[in-house]
């Protein structure tokens, strides 16, 4: 009968701590639940940071286009208690840009840190930003001169110093873009140099940011058909001149720009001593004087002749 009663009241008292037990859980669940119960809370305007870039440029990959917004909204999930130890500045947002190991397409994640480990990410606004990269090369691009107003001067053979220029971007990118110089002078002056620009297939100007052109500044050089100015010198006081004519009417020159537009014309003065009495027209040669800065391609002496009375 003994022994029976020590194994009731040891049953008893097992019986007993588990209730004890079971009451512990029941009331942690209770206050876990209803004092601290599992809740969502949007944490906005949380700012993006993107990194990774520098180490994109040491391994030779740029960006063709790539989108950056600025920040996120994130919803929260946790118990009340830690949601409310929360602050905007305890919420981290990344995009690593580490990801990317070569040209391509890419759509990189949005990645949140938080600084307890029972909170939870359950809603992004932005998962994941979009970009696209390619090889960074440099190529050399011949630069292409166009004009507008050069043909009235005379002005044609285009040639720019560096008649090259080193271009560095993405590698499909710069295989659709050419290098050139826009000449105007249509208002007859001429710029002492000229600033490279950069052009797509359909001549439309290109204006991004992620392509650079080394030494970007040239002289540009040409030739002209310069008009030749011949007058009759040391005529006697009774001999009216009527006419001068004289070949060639214009001799090429070539030069730098600017000194070509605002070079004076070639000029020649013929002499007359010759008895005038015995023809109404005298010819000869007339040395030309060309202005200074310009190399001569014309000749020396132009053929002219001279009617009078």
């Amino acid at each position: 009968m003994e022994g029976d009663f020590a194994v009731e009241k040891e049953v008893k008292k097992h019986v007993t701590r588990i209730l004890c037990a079971l009451c512990a859980v029941v009331l942690w669940l209770y206050v876990t639940y209803t004092e601290d119960p599992e809740m969502q809370t949007w944490i906005r305007n949380v700012p993006i940071t993107y990194a990774g870039e520098a180490e994109l440029s040491t391994q030779g990959i740029t960006f063709i286009s790539r989108e950056q917004p600025e920040t996120v909204n994130v919803k929260i999930a946790g118990r009340k208690s830690a949601l409310r130890r929360l602050s905007a500045e305890d919420v981290k947002a990344t995009v690593q840009y580490s990801a990317i190991g070569d040209a391509g397409k890419y759509e990189l994640p949005v990645q949140i840190t938080l600084p307890e480990s029972g909170l939870r990410v359950s809603k992004i606004s932005v998962q994941t930003v979009p970009c696209q990269t390619d090889v960074l090369a440099t190529v050399e691009k011949t630069v292409v001169i166009t004009s507008s107003g050069a043909e009235p001067l005379g002005i044609r053979n285009f040639v720019a110093s560096p008649s090259v220029v080193e271009v560095t971007g993405p590698k499909g990118l710069l295989e659709r873009l050419k290098a050139g110089v826009f000449v105007d002078l249509a208002g007859g002056d001429a710029a002492e140099t000229y600033t490279v620009s950069l052009f797509d297939v359909n001549g439309e100007r290109f204006l991004g940011d992620n392509v650079k052109i080394e030494n970007d500044t040239v002289v540009i050089s040409a030739t002209r058909a310069m008009p030749i100015e011949i007058e009759a010198a040391n005529v006697p006081e009774n001999v009216e001149i009527r006419e001068v004519t004289y070949t060639p009417e214009t001799v090429d020159v070539r030069g730098e720009l600017a000194a070509l537009v605002s070079a004076e014309p070639v000029r020649g003065a013929y002499s007359v001593w010759l008895d005038f009495s015995a023809s109404p027209a005298k010819s000869g040669a007339v040395r030309l004087v060309y202005p200074e800065g310009v190399e001569v391609l014309g000749p020396a002496y132009a053929s002219a002749e001279m009617f009078f009375e």
